[in-house]
């Protein structure tokens, strides 16, 4: 009976958990419960976010491919006051639609002048002032031609926003060259 004198013997010294472990065991377990509920609750916020960035950026790009599709008429009307849309299906969503010229920089900005040739007649300024009515010419046409837009989507209630932009082309705009 040797083995089950053992039993005894571990069964006298088998006492349970003392009060001590039994806290040790129950903070361990509300710290981990603290922090999966706490990592949860950032994974639902971050959800949200992502949710509503999408949102955004679909809207968005509707509204670019909508102006890309059926461009408005260019002319400095547009320049004056930023466009503003609601969306029929999306009433908590508005988009402001921006439209600017591009903009070229001047001839005489982008080559400095030579003090050194004073003479008006040489072939050389008169290669220059050609240089810089073909210039002239080109940056009007430009600046007619292609427009840059942007859009911004909204969220009237949180406040988040969404802004992409693009490029236009008018294609109504001629070169407006005077021989």
């Amino acid at each position: 009976m040797h083995s089950g004198g053992m039993v005894n013997k571990l069964l006298k010294n088998s006492r349970g958990f003392s009060m001590f472990e039994i806290l040790i065991a129950f903070t361990l377990f509300a710290i981990f419960t603290l922090a999966y509920n706490a990592s949860m609750g950032r994974n639902k916020e971050v959800s949200f976010r992502l949710r509503e960035e999408l949102a955004l950026q679909k809207l968005c790009e509707e509204v670019l491919n909508e102006l890309v599709l059926n461009p408005p008429k260019f002319d400095a009307a547009l320049l004056i006051k930023p466009d503003t849309r609601t969306f029929e299906d999306f009433k908590q969503y508005k988009a402001v639609v921006t439209y600017k010229r591009l903009d070229i920089p001047s001839f005489d900005l982008l080559i400095k002048a030579d003090e050194n040739d004073s003479d008006p007649n040489s072939q050389e300024q008169q290669n220059k002032a050609a240089t810089k009515k073909v210039y002239s010419i080109m940056e009007d046409y430009i600046e007619d031609a292609i427009w840059q837009v942007e859009v911004k989507v909204m969220n009237i209630e949180t406040k988040y926003s969404y802004s992409l932009s693009t490029w236009l082309s008018n294609n109504e705009a001629e070169p407006k060259v005077q021989i």
